[in-house]
């Protein structure tokens, strides 16, 4: 079962939530709305960058530049 990520369109309130069904109706959380719009998240993946290599940029992982997030300059 996955997790989305919702905004009212009334409130503009940011929310999860838990989705069992396809089916499912979702409301804001803050303000009943029943018009909220799924968003697009950005995840974090790292592909066997050793971690105690330390940190070289914001988002790295292997401190040698050979991740795929140093490769692509990110």
């Amino acid at each position: 079962m996955p997790t989305y990520e919702y905004v009212c369109e009334k409130c503009r309130h940011r929310f999860e939530v838990l989705v069992r069904s396809s089916s499912q109706k979702i409301a804001c959380t803050k303000c009943k709305g029943k018009k909220v719009t799924k968003q697009y998240t950005v995840f974090g993946l790292n592909l066997g960058a050793a971690p105690e290599k330390g940190m070289s940029g914001p988002l790295c992982t292997c401190g040698a530049g050979g991740c795929a997030i140093c490769s692509a300059k990110v």
